[in-house]
């Protein structure tokens, strides 16, 4: 996420959207739930970046 976004590479924001949600969904399913949160809360900060990066 963070280097999508200092290289303004809005693909790799978009694959460390999808692999935040996927790691997000991985805690969730398996009973972690200080590493889901943790996801949880990088995960606007990922769709807010892939957001900032497909402005034209």
């Amino acid at each position: 996420m963070h280097l999508a976004e200092r290289t303004q590479n809005a693909a790799m924001a978009g694959t460390a959207v999808q692999q935040i949600e996927a790691a997000l969904e991985t805690m969730r399913a398996g009973g972690h739930a200080p590493f889901a949160a943790y996801y949880e809360a990088r995960l606007p900060e990922a769709r807010a970046v892939l957001d900032r990066l497909k402005l034209p």
